[in-house]
Order: C-alpha cells, then structure tokens, then sequence
C-alpha cells in the first residue's frame, strides 16, 4: 500500500532525526560536563553562577536540537504527513460558503444602475 517514495522519505526521516539526536546531545550535556570537570565550586559561588547561565543557553539549544530530532523519529516510524494547516491536508474540511464567494454580487454596478447597497436599503 506504501508506494517505495513514502518508504525512502520515512527512512531518510528516522535517519536525520537520529543524527539531530547525537548532535544534539554533547550540547545537552555541557552543564554536567562542567560540574565534572569541577568548574562549578560551591567555594566559588559568583562563578559558578556566571558558568551556570554561560552553559544553560547550550543546554537549551541541546535539548530542542534533540527534540526535533526525536519528533522526526516518532513522525518517520509512524508515517504521519504535518503541516500547520489542516485545511491544506484536508480539503473536505473547508466549507463551501466561505470559499465560493458570489463574485457578481460585489461587482460594481454600471453607470445609472441601482447598486447592492441600494437594494438592501429599499427593501
């Protein structure tokens, strides 16, 4: 039922979500690299504090790098198609008023003609 393009799209996607993941992780671990390698000291409180806001920024870039890493694992392993629209995806879902717009009736009505403005108001 797969066609051979969905199957190699899938792979390539667990591939790359898995390399985002290893890439990701030494950028994760930098704030415990540190407290191993002793540069936080409860002796030395203002820096480690400054080493501690110097490695969050890593931290954080770390674990959103590995996050889409593993949402492209999860999306490869379970075949998904995500867009942010989902009318996009879903045609079915639009409603036929809001997209098929009478466009006579906006049209602009001819010289000595009553215009749709007109119209309401009379009646």
């Amino acid at each position: 039922m797969n066609s051979e393009s969905d199957t190699v799209t899938r792979v390539v996607s667990i591939f790359l979500g898995l390399f985002f993941i290893s890439f990701g992780l030494p950028f994760a671990l930098v704030p415990f690299m540190m407290i191993y390698d002793g540069v936080i000291d409860p002796d030395y409180p203002f820096v480690s504090l400054f080493m501690l806001a110097f490695s969050s920024p890593f931290f954080l870039a770390g674990i959103g790098i590995m996050y889409m890493g593993a949402k492209g694992v999860l999306t490869g392993i379970r075949g998904e198609v995500t867009t942010s629209d989902s009318k996009f995806v879903h045609p079915e879902l639009v409603d036929e008023l809001e997209s098929q717009i009478d466009i006579d009736k906006f049209d602009p009505p001819e010289p000595r003609e009553e215009g749709w403005w007109e119209e309401e108001s009379n009646s």
